[in-house]
């Protein structure tokens, strides 16, 4: 088979559409012997069932996994924003005590809204 015939076939069987790196990175792997094209061996080598639960689990990710991570950046994103403000915020303090006064809350509104 050539890489086309593979790109083909999980397109129109899986409707799996890869972009082109993907499809470097696929043939790559399937073709063992580098020769450009892929055998039946090859392909049957690497695209196969047998010991399934056992191999999958390196490709699973659990619900609890991901929602953790997604959470995970959501709080490291959330930090940094609010990091963010605070700098933002003391940049108009003009004094440096920490404390923002009248004059210096309406120079930090200014700069947002200059029609204020």
């Amino acid at each position: 088979m050539d890489p086309e015939e593979i790109v083909a076939g999980l397109k129109r069987t899986l409707g799996l559409i890869l972009a082109r790196e993907e499809v470097y990175v696929f043939v790559n792997y399937l073709d063992s012997d580098r020769s450009g094209g892929i055998s039946f061996k090859e392909f049957s080598d690497k695209v196969n069932f047998k010991d399934y639960q056992k191999r999958s689990h390196k490709f699973i990710v659990s619900e609890k996994n991901f929602i953790d991570r997604i959470l995970s950046i959501w709080y490291d994103h959330r930090a940094k924003e609010k990091e963010r403000l605070h700098t933002f915020i003391l940049s108009f303090d003009d004094n440096g005590d920490k404390i923002i006064q009248f004059e210096e809350f309406q120079a930090l509104m200014k700069s947002l809204e200059p029609t204020i």
